[in-house]
């Protein structure tokens, strides 16, 4: 499965690689394992290595235990092939490895966040405070809590402290990004992806009348009924085949559905949000064009 992934991203060897600046994923293999290499450019480098073949194995063992659980079993009717598993297994692997250089290259920079802090209110802040019982109260603590460090900036105003804003900037996009493959869908709509959604809108809108178009001519020539056991059937199969993007295509045929509508709940779906509340922000966002 490692092997297979790998192929999949297109990894090069470690013996391939050379430093281009850039975050990078490599490999490397040894008699009993594979080797996941994440090297990080920027103001703080570094190189972050892991085991794959123990995760692969963990993560379709646990797979393997739910789809083969009673539960499971009740909801699909009937237990997982080993082809089945194995792919399911394959895109886990796949998020994984895609999701290491983001968590890397974010602890990397969070490890110095909250190792500063802590030795801000372990060492420097007692100091400051025994300072400031001697002194009448003239000397303060820096203002300083577990999630940042802009404090510091407030007790030393004069002092330039680039390497702050370095870590907490990072420490906000790099935990949007997180949130994202965490499914925290709104964290997707950024202002660049909210002034483009009339025109998401508009493209989906075109693929639901298109799907909608197909399908009424198939099931008025019958056709169908020589290759399907029946329509739902032959539509499952469709849709699937030339219309995979459609999350809601399956309410096509439903009376009062348009296309219009079916695009915007797509939308909402993607973004995490309500259909009515998407339509609203694609109306505000045509008006503002």
């Amino acid at each position: 499965m490692a092997r297979t992934v790998i192929a999949r991203l297109s990894l090069p060897k470690a013996a391939d690689w050379r430093p281009s600046g850039a975050d990078l994923l490599y490999y490397q293999e040894s008699d009993d394992n594979i080797f996941l290499i994440c090297v990080g450019a920027g103001p703080l480098p570094f190189s972050y290595t892991t085991p794959l073949v123990p995760i692969c194995s963990c993560i379709l063992d646990a797979i393997s235990q739910i789809a083969s659980s009673k539960e499971a079993i009740d909801i699909f009717r009937k237990g997982p092939s080993d082809q089945e598993l194995f792919e399911n297994a394959l895109d886990l692997v796949d998020l994984y490895i895609q999701h290491v250089a983001t968590v890397a290259y974010h602890m990397n920079y969070l490890v110095l966040k909250e190792a500063t802090i802590g030795y801000i209110k372990r060492t420097i802040n007692p100091l400051l405070t025994l300072q400031g019982e001697r002194d009448g109260g003239k000397t303060k603590a820096i203002p300083i809590n577990d999630n940042t460090l802009r404090g510091l900036k407030r007790r030393f105003p004069s002092a330039d402290l680039p390497l702050v804003e370095l870590l907490e900037g990072v420490d906000t996009d790099f935990s949007k990004l997180r949130r994202g493959m965490l499914l925290d869908q709104r964290s997707r709509l950024t202002p660049e992806r909210l002034v483009h959604l009339p025109a998401e809108s508009k493209d989906l809108c075109t693929q639901y009348k298109e799907a909608g178009k197909r399908l009424r001519t198939a099931y008025k020539s019958g056709d169908y009924k020589t290759t399907h056991e029946s329509w739902d059937q032959f539509k499952d199969h469709f849709l699937e085949e030339n219309f995979p993007q459609l999350t809601h295509a399956q309410d096509i045929e439903k009376r009062g559905v348009s296309a219009s509508y079916l695009a915007n709940a797509q939308l909402a779906w993607r973004y995490g949000y309500k259909p009515s509340y998407m339509k609203k922000l694609v109306e505000e966002q045509k008006s503002k064009s």
